[in-house]
């Protein structure tokens, strides 16, 4: 039987949840031999490669591979080599997915090019809808030009409420940029929805994401983030250069960014710099520059805008550091 889908799950230090995510999948409502996970562990110091390895022992559809610690694009990357299905998902370490998660993901992906699921969040054991502001938007395919601007808003770019295509990921080159801590899913997201037609939103809750503040998703500030946001807001806009709605996406991507920043420059405040530092820090950044200049149309973005402008970095720490 053909494996039709792929789970690639990046491993660092996870021992503690990391049954719980894999069973999680094992456990299917459906069973089926359809389906395989791919565990990369990236590193870990604790007994995650151990886990990970007893896994595999235990059942024929896992498969472990380990690296060197490199980070978690190089971990996906590694995973998107080894994947045999014709569908590839994603999941962080920390994630647990719904007993009809792979049944409802094979049914739904047939015939698409790219899907986007709804998903649950869950923090501190409170468990939530993440897309409910999509309500009017699901069950339904979804222009093009529309899920660029949620991914250049950073709305939609975590990978793991979604489903992709192996066959246009290979044919288009298509990987997570090494390197990269934060934002290597909207630059992935980026470039594959460039290269889909059939695009599909839907109400379907299957994942549940785990707010873990020692996960992949939550690094301790760094002076190095700065240096990712560079990047980050430097590719999104060349790929954005030859759009039909460039000018617009740019605003988005803009207005984005200031909240990143302003959120940045509060965390940097918080970690100890002072107020010299922080603008040392920025200098004469030209993203910065260009995320200063945006036309804003709420008040906590303008409130951002004057923060920064203003460099008054002790109220960002209060007002938007989150």
């Amino acid at each position: 039987m053909p494996i039709l889908l792929s789970i690639i799950v990046p491993v660092y230090n996870a021992e503690s949840y990391l049954y719980t995510n894999i069973l999680s999948i094992i456990n299917q409502r459906k069973k089926s031999k359809e389906f395989e996970i791919i565990l990369i562990d990236d590193g870990s110091l604790d007994n995650s490669a151990k886990i990970c390895f007893e896994l595999q022992q235990k059942y024929d559809n896992i498969k472990y591979f380990s690296q060197k610690n490199s980070g978690v694009s190089i971990a996906r990357n590694k995973g998107i080599e080894y994947a045999k299905g014709k569908y590839i998902c994603f999941l962080d370490s920390d994630d647990y997915v719904s007993e009809k998660y792979v049944e409802t993901i094979i049914s739904i992906a047939e015939n698409k090019d790219f899907c986007i699921l709804d998903n649950y969040i869950d923090e501190n054991h409170k468990i939530y809808k993440e897309k409910t502001w999509l309500i009017d938007e699901f069950d339904k395919y979804i222009e093009k030009s529309r899920v660029m601007e949620w991914i250049c808003e950073n709305k939609i770019n975590a990978p793991w409420d979604k489903i992709y295509l192996k066959e246009i990921i290979e044919k288009n080159n298509i990987r997570f940029k090494p390197g990269l801590n934060m934002g290597e899913d909207l630059i992935f997201n980026l470039e594959y929805i460039n290269c889909c037609d059939k695009i599909f939103l839907s109400s379907e809750a299957i994942c549940f994401h785990t707010i873990n503040e020692n996960g992949l998703c939550h690094r301790k500030t760094s002076l190095k983030h700065l240096e990712e946001f560079n990047t980050i807001y430097e590719d999104i806009s060349n790929k954005i250069k030859k759009c039909e709605r460039s000018d617009f996406y740019k605003e988005k991507i803009n207005i984005a960014f200031l909240r990143n920043i302003a959120n940045y420059a509060g965390k940097l405040y918080k970690s100890g710099y002072n107020k010299k530092q922080i603008k040392n820090i920025f200098g004469e950044n030209e993203m910065i520059k260009n995320i200063l200049n945006v036309k804003v149309r709420n008040l906590k973005d303008f409130s951002r805008k004057i923060l920064l402008k203003n460099k008054m970095y002790k109220l960002c720490s209060i007002l938007f550091n989150s």
